[in-house]
């Protein structure tokens, strides 16, 4: 998917993308880029860390784990196991069920409830720079409309990570997204990718200056 996104790209809606699991077929997609200061395997465990959100995510204030996921450090192999060393019950992986509560709207209390499930968590190489894969899609998601959203977490060449995000948008009901709230989506996960890109850039700095004392 990081192929598909250019970097740098601010948050717009292009001709459909194909999701790993829901395939191709979409109406639109929406994708952004950016670059993160921060190791690819601190913006991914910061995007897993459900009960973190309310501290930087204005998009998701809430989110609800309602099953965790039984996956163990075996299941997620060598390159992802530091996720389960934190001991951090509400992670988002593969197998838990969950809900976002997302607020379109920044300056309103009016939310979205959408439940969701882990479709992707993988370790990934793009031009030879190693990375992460997160991919999670509606539950409860039908032929009227259905969501699948893929993050990538690249190494970057000087350093940090960049970021992609790809989500796509299927059956008939998503041709009414982007006339209806097309804008505030846009604004909404732009908020989402400037709320981490500051807090994993927070994090590491925090962690740089502990080491350094």
């Amino acid at each position: 998917m990081a192929g598909e996104v250019p970097r740098n790209q601010d948050c717009t809606f292009v001709a459909p993308l194909a999701q790993p699991t829901r395939g191709a077929g979409g109406v639109s997609s929406l994708i952004f880029s950016t670059h993160i200061a921060a190791s690819p395997e601190k913006c991914l465990e910061i995007v897993l860390d459900s009960s973190a959100y309310p501290t930087w995510n204005k998009l998701v204030r809430q989110a609800t784990v309602e099953k965790q996921s039984p996956a163990t450090a075996t299941d997620l192999g060598d390159s992802l196991g530091f996720l389960l060393a934190s001991g951090k019950q509400d992670m988002l992986l593969p197998g838990a069920d969950f809900v976002f509560n997302a607020y379109l709207d920044p300056d309103s209390d009016s939310f979205r409830s959408t439940r969701l499930e882990v479709t992707v968590l993988k370790e990934i190489v793009h031009e030879g720079r190693k990375g992460f894969r997160v991919s999670w899609a509606m539950t409860e998601g039908t032929w009227l409309q259905h969501v699948e959203r893929t993050q990538d977490f690249v190494e970057a060449p000087g350093g940090g990570t960049d970021y992609y995000n790809m989500e796509t948008f299927y059956g008939p009901v998503s041709y009414l997204i982007k006339p209806i709230v097309g804008t505030k989506l846009l604004k909404a996960l732009g908020l989402w990718k400037d709320g981490l890109k500051a807090e994993a850039e927070r994090q590491c700095k925090e962690e740089t200056t502990k080491v350094s004392k």
